[in-house]
């Protein structure tokens, strides 16, 4: 696909659609990764990029620093808060093989000379990537002049659809590189074993294509197009002009950026923060009271602001819809001290209920876990109570042997054996007795006396865990007439066999 009107004066070149700013700058750096890591001799990477850039034009970089131990340089800002073109010329070097540069920016406003830089960066072998998203829309971009490698802009910056885009790229570069995404569209022929692709841009489009953006992206270019790109700029330019010198009139106003003077020009935006408001504050504050539209944030630009020392600002956008009139009742409000007093009493009462609420979260979380230790307590007291009454309590006799290794036997003669004692059902433990290793010498097994064989002898069973197994006699003594019965049990270390005739009984440890 192609664009069918652009407001870009260009030589013979391939534009290709993307789906986003991210995208773009995505593509590029995949193919410069796929490009320049085939030799080993160029490796190692040198990428400048300015400390102004927007996030998407930073972040794919340091993916290909961390997949191939590219080196990232950052030029910083001057004392007139534009990015240092001559630090930028210093730094650029032969083992520079890419510039990554944006035409204006999208918080400080400044509009950068991209032919110069180009040509620096031509000078010594460098290609050169111009994020011209905030350029296109309003200024005219004749990228024959500024002779870049590649650039890229949005469709929502210049009236158009969200989520596509576009990138420029000389056709020689195109060729050269590789499909970064394999699909319908780009290929020229399948085969079981191997593919031969399209040629650009048709290679870098897989897949079906936004067609209702693309549709919507040529309509809007079409538009700025006939209102025509100088038209725009130049009253985009006085109508900056007049937001800036409007905003450093008010006092407690500090905007961010170059002063526009002859040899500087400002873009149609203005980043700036009121001192003791909120940029986030006062944007609401604007949309709610008064249908302002403007941005608080970061703008996708946290180095940027980090560098400035905040974490934030406000921006005040225009673009060629806008008249002087909007950017006086824009004004008014921010000056008015007694409106902005109000948001101003707003923000530090919702910053002290924060500050209170925070301060109740922390006792409530105190107080949860004073509360689960109390009942982690008592749940412990209410259990040793229950073992004592359950278990304990029922059967009053002690043990005298370890009570890992004893069971308690669960005969079903109860009563006394005596016959004068027939009543008295409770016995006392006196004494234990060992009897002789009963099966610990025949191969740990034991005698199974359900099951008979080998000439009506008992068959033995092996005790497959079962170490030792001694046989105890356990000696009760009646409460009532003191008259003494022996329990024979079976003891094993592995199991707990109960003190009847049977082998069963109930251990209570």
């Amino acid at each position: 696909m192609t664009i069918r009107a652009c407001p870009l004066s260009s030589p013979p070149c391939l534009r290709l659609f993307t789906p986003s700013q991210l995208d773009q700058h995505h593509f590029t750096m995949i193919n410069v990764l796929l490009k320049f890591t085939q030799k080993s001799s160029i490796r190692i990477l040198q990428v400048i990029l300015s400390i102004a850039e927007h996030h998407s034009a930073i972040v794919p970089w340091q993916f290909v620093a961390q997949k191939t131990g590219a080196i990232l340089k950052f030029v910083s800002l001057t004392d007139g808060e534009v990015p240092d073109v001559g630090k930028l010329r210093e730094m650029l070097s032969k083992k520079t093989k890419l510039l990554v540069v944006h035409h204006v920016s999208n918080v400080l406003a400044s509009v950068l000379p991209i032919n110069q830089i180009v040509s620096w960066a031509h000078d010594v072998g460098a290609k050169v990537l111009v994020d011209a998203c905030q350029s296109v829309p309003h200024m005219v971009v004749d990228v024959k002049n500024l002779d870049a490698d590649f650039l890229v802009a949005s469709s929502h910056k210049m009236c158009g659809p969200t989520g596509i885009g576009f990138l420029y790229g000389k056709s020689d570069l195109l060729s050269a590189m590789p499909p970064f995404l394999g699909g319908g569209e780009m290929i020229a022929d399948v085969f079981l074993d191997h593919s031969t692709f399209a040629e650009p841009p048709s290679r870098f489009e897989a897949g079906t294509p936004a067609i209702g953006e693309a549709i919507g992206l040529g309509a809007a270019i079409d538009y700025l197009s006939g209102i025509g790109m100088q038209n725009i700029h130049d009253y985009e330019v006085e109508l900056a002009n007049y937001l800036y010198d409007s905003l450093q009139s008010i006092p407690n106003v500090r905007v961010y950026g170059p002063a526009p003077s002859k040899a500087i020009v400002r873009a149609a935006l203005c980043s700036f923060n009121v001192e003791d408001v909120h940029p986030t504050d006062l944007a609401t504050f604007l949309d709610q009271q008064h249908s302002i539209a403007i941005r608080s944030g970061h703008h996708c630009a946290q180095p940027l602001h980090r560098y400035l020392g905040i974490n934030a600002s406000a921006r005040a956008s225009l673009h060629f819809y806008n008249t002087k009139e909007d950017v006086d009742d824009f004004i008014e409000i921010v000056a008015n001290e007694d409106a902005l007093g109000h948001e101003k009493l707003l923000h530090a009462a919702l910053h002290n209920s924060a500050v209170d609420f925070k301060a109740e979260v922390v006792d409530f979380e105190a107080n949860v876990k004073a509360e689960v230790v109390d009942f982690e307590a008592e749940a412990m007291d209410l259990m040793e109570l229950l073992i004592f009454k359950l278990i304990i309590e029922p059967l009053d006799f002690r043990l005298s042997l370890p009570s890992t290794m004893v069971n308690v036997p669960k005969t079903k003669k109860t009563y006394c054996k005596s016959k004068e004692c027939r009543k008295h059902t409770l016995h006392k433990v006196t004494q234990y007795k060992k009897g002789k290793d009963s099966l610990a010498a025949q191969g740990k097994r034991r005698y199974d006396r359900k099951q008979s064989g080998y000439g009506g002898q008992t068959k033995p069973v092996f005790h497959k865990k079962a170490k030792t197994t001694k046989k105890i006699v356990l000696r009760l003594q009646c409460q009532g007439c003191k008259h003494v019965s022996q329990h024979p049990i079976k003891r094993c270390k592995h199991f707990e066999i109960g003190g009847d005739k049977k082998g069963k009984g109930t251990s209570l440890f």
